[in-house]
């Protein structure tokens, strides 16, 4: 089942692949009619969807994942939080500064080096782990709940691919 259903896409995304790249050179390109567009959409869409779930426990997207961060590795430093994160230190010293103001979290010093700060997860945030796992759970089911399981392998393997080309860009090379 897995093999015809796999064949079946690649014949059908055949055409409309060969089709984009040829109009990467045309004047009349249309962005809301390539691959990235529609990644650019689930990605809001998603965003939407987890943000309107995780407002019900007093959190913002992305906040849980420093609190899922937190609980797997505690006693975590920023400059760490940040590349798991891959966003810049700045952005997780603000998002870590709120979820401090709101109880989720503690941050200290290290006790050895006084510039750098530890992050650790209070016993509120301790508790929010459970509904913050609740959350993410109804999110996957609704996400995915019109594919097979073998639809789910190969979009995740697909998706690896993706992030791996991402992460692989080359920007000097692209100007």
């Amino acid at each position: 089942m897995t093999s015809k259903w796999h064949n079946m896409i690649i014949r059908s995304m055949s055409f409309y692949i060969y089709k984009q790249i040829n109009y990467l050179d045309m004047q009349e390109f249309d962005i809301t009619s390539t691959l990235s567009f529609m990644i650019a959409q689930v990605s809001k869409n998603h965003k939407s969807v987890t943000n309107s779930l995780l407002q019900t426990i007093g959190l913002f997207a992305g906040q849980e994942m420093v609190l899922t961060r937190l609980a797997k590795k505690p006693n975590i430093v920023l400059n760490e939080l940040a590349g798991f994160l891959k966003t810049k230190p700045p952005t997780v010293t603000k998002v870590t500064k709120g979820l401090q103001d709101q109880g989720f979290l503690i941050m200290t010093k290290d006790e050895k080096d006084k510039r750098v700060t530890r992050v650790n997860l209070s016993r509120k945030g301790e508790n929010l782990q459970e509904e913050i796992a609740r959350i993410w759970g109804i999110i996957e089911k609704e996400t995915f709940k019109s594919f097979s399981i073998e639809e789910r392998v190969i979009f995740k393997r697909l998706m690896q691919q993706i992030i791996e080309n991402l992460e692989s860009i080359n920007f000097d090379l692209l100007v």
